[in-house]
């Protein structure tokens, strides 16, 4: 095969390995709940759309990094003495 049709025949190849281990996955963890429950252990809670991973530095406070930050205030520039003199 050439050209299209090679490329149409590999993205579907693709797509079908990409089910397949995303199937295998949800069976795999289906089966891993199925056996911590078995054992007595409760279920690990799923992560929801709406939460985000923490990153240690965010958990401490040691970044200053917010989603909305206050806006900044503007300072007007002025020329030092040592840009203006010369060289």
């Amino acid at each position: 095969m050439h050209g299209l049709a090679a490329q149409q025949f590999a993205l579907a190849l693709f797509a079908v390995a990409s089910n397949m281990r995303r199937i295998i996955q949800l069976e795999h963890d289906g089966h891993e709940s199925e056996r911590r429950a078995g054992a007595g252990r409760s279920p690990q809670p799923r992560k929801q759309p709406d939460d985000s991973l923490e990153r240690a530095p965010d958990r401490i406070g040691e970044t200053r990094y917010v989603r909305n930050p206050p806006p900044r205030s503007l300072v007007p520039w002025e020329p030092s003495e040592l840009a203006s003199a010369p060289a």
